[in-house]
């Protein structure tokens, strides 16, 4: 059958008005993990006053007013994540944040552009406990509050088993400032520094408890053998806050990694860098004299699924001639920056 030349255009108009809006590309938002009182919502704020409301992408449960109607529109009951990141790209979506682990959104959102907030857990425990009294009308001690399973290690389960040095930025609630000083460096933003949802300015009732010298002793000593992977998870975030600060400081790149070594000789770990595809370059140490080096490009499968730099061939291996003997410091260094990588 043969078409006429107005049909065929009106057809083809049809077509081009039908075509959906290709997405814009070089928008990379940031995944920011609202852990529970971890200064979050002034970090979230802070977000919406530098993109603006409507590219700020939140999720904080499907029947949440604070949600977004993407969210709640392609995440709930499942999870069509190619959907949401082709929308993320359409709005120039500058960040997706919420109350969700690392793992919902880490299939679209690489590692390097993932960032958090972590507390001292003594005072995140007591603060959360505060929280669920004063808004869910929690009426359970302290103690059991402490002794629940679903409030214990919340830090650390946010993070669904991802080392905290491989994730791109790491704030400090009590260092809030510098900690925001370093996430505009890492990603050429301007963001506030704000107070917001405190003991001070959240309304409502008087805290409970004014500070962590105001808790019973043994009550502390609970909660840290109830949050021992929150201890530890701390405690390397304060480690690569003082790296990343003193990098920064010196105009020097931020490599992520982490290192091991099994049975006294057998090296393995991570490394790599933000926005870079040259493989990381390594060095090992025994007691600060150089025995070794190496570069961080061999394939791993979870790095691959955790969206890292490299296409996931940020690995490395070495064998040490001679096993570490007792009390010998190994130690692996970035061999551009003296960047010592933190052990597992």
């Amino acid at each position: 059958m043969a078409y006429g030349k107005s049909l065929l255009k009106k057809v083809e108009h049809g077509m081009r008005k039908k075509r959906a809006r290709p997405a814009k590309i070089g928008v990379k938002p940031v995944f920011f993990i609202h852990i529970p009182k971890t200064a979050g919502t002034s970090f979230r704020i802070a977000a919406i006053r530098y993109y603006g409301q409507g590219r700020v992408c939140s999720d904080y449960g499907k029947n949440s007013d604070n949600s977004s109607a993407s969210v709640k529109n392609l995440t709930f009951p499942g999870a069509d994540l190619h959907g949401l990141k082709r929308t993320l790209a359409v709005q120039e979506v500058g960040m997706i944040t919420g109350h969700v682990n690392l793992s919902k959104y880490n299939p679209i959102i690489p590692l390097t552009d993932i960032a958090t907030f972590l507390r001292n857990p003594i005072e995140q425990v007591i603060s959360h406990y505060e929280h669920w009294v004063r808004l869910y009308g929690y009426s359970g001690t302290l103690e059991e509050f402490v002794r629940e399973d679903r409030f214990a290690n919340v830090q650390s389960r946010c993070l669904s088993g991802v080392p905290v040095s491989l994730i791109g930025f790491v704030g400090l609630a009590d260092a809030y400032d510098p900690s925001v000083d370093i996430f505009n460096h890492t990603y050429g933003v301007q963001f506030e520094t704000l107070f917001m949802n405190t003991k001070t300015t959240s309304g409502g009732s008087a805290p409970i408890y004014g500070s962590i010298e105001e808790v019973d002793p043994a009550m502390v000593a609970l909660i840290r053998r109830r949050n021992r992977l929150d201890i530890d998870c701390y405690s390397k975030a304060q480690q690569l806050f003082k790296q990343r600060q003193d990098l920064i400081a010196s105009d020097q790149p931020i490599t992520y990694g982490i290192v091991r070594v099994q049975d006294g000789t057998k090296v393995s770990g991570i490394a790599f860098r933000r926005d870079c595809d040259r493989p990381v370059s390594l060095d090992f140490l025994i007691n600060d004299e150089k025995v070794g080096e190496t570069r961080a490009c061999e394939f791993r499968p979870n790095m691959q699924t955790w969206s890292s730099p490299r296409s996931g061939c940020v690995g490395f291996r070495y064998t040490l001639e001679k096993p570490l003997g007792e009390g010998d410091q190994f130690s692996c260094k970035v061999g551009e920056t003296g960047q010592e990588l933190l052990h597992e």
